[in-house]
């Protein structure tokens, strides 16, 4: 079932230090089955092997070990790894964190996916298919997703534009509250140019239970980000309640980044 990393080859080329840390949190549901993990300070020759022989027996594994070397061996997938690395290279730029955490063009694509596995542990994520122009056609409206308990109200706090023109003119617009700002003009004048592709929103959502909002972002390249302290399945019940998600998809939540043809989706930190 995951003959990758069942591989003795495979396993050598993602490194013991790598494989003992992204093992150490299955170790509870491992040991509940009995099933000890090969000691971290065993010498590779043994480690390895045992390592191995672990994977090649998915019937005794706990379903979220299951899960997790199913996205990792989709993550290996060379149209998987590409788009990864484009947003890794976007992600690296503006999260200083990732800049040594993950190779770019490892020689193991196995050793990729358990690096960028390792670099966003226990995140709700996932690469969906978004269209922003619901806020062209719908403005504040399109943020009003009535039924989810816990959330008072949604805000549109920044929004980027690519012009139709041959110079691809990025106009980027924030306030707290764009629509709110448009509105205190007089009357209502959308805030969003009336021409041009709509790439990128970021949102701010207030809820009951904090005195702070959280923000997330949207982008047409099919990301959903998430802050580090973000109720993600809030975020996720919101968004996929919402019409910015189209219906040819159906929406996937799991922990770390899920499988191609949606690999994942990565936190930044957003301003506040």
């Amino acid at each position: 079932m995951f003959q990758r990393f069942a591989s003795l080859d495979a396993l050598q080329g993602i490194g013991q230090n790598l494989l003992i840390r992204f093992l150490e949190p299955f170790t509870g549901e491992l040991a509940a089955q009995r099933i000890s993990l090969p000691g971290p300070n065993l010498p590779e020759r043994l480690y390895f092997p045992a390592v191995a022989a672990l994977f090649s027996n998915p019937a005794s594994l706990p379903a979220s070990l299951i899960e997790a070397l199913s996205a990792l061996e989709e993550m290996c997938h060379p149209e998987c790894r590409r788009q990864m690395q484009t947003v890794l290279a976007e992600l690296q730029f503006i999260t200083p964190p990732l800049q040594n955490s993950i190779t770019p063009f490892p020689d193991s694509p196995e050793r990729f996916a358990i690096q960028a596995w390792l670099a966003f542990p226990a995140l709700l994520a996932h690469l969906e298919n978004y269209d922003l122009e619901v806020l062209r056609l719908y403005g504040p409206d399109a943020l009003d997703i009535p039924g989810i308990p816990g959330i008072l109200k949604t805000s549109l706090c920044e929004i980027e534009t690519v012009g139709d023109n041959s110079f691809h003119e990025v106009t980027v617009r924030r306030a707290d509250d764009i629509f709110a700002c448009a509105a205190t003009e007089g009357t209502f004048s959308s805030p969003i140019p009336a021409t041009g592709r709509i790439t990128r929103a970021v949102f701010s959502m207030r809820l009951a239970d904090s005195p702070l909002p959280i923000a997330f972002q949207i982008s047409t390249s099919d990301l959903l980000i998430l802050t580090p302290d973000c109720d993600a399945q809030l975020v996720e019940r919101w968004v996929s309640q919402s019409r910015f998600t189209k219906s040819t998809r159906p929406a996937h939540a799991r922990t770390g980044p899920t499988r191609c043809p949606t690999p994942g989706a990565f936190s930044r930190n957003f301003p506040a």
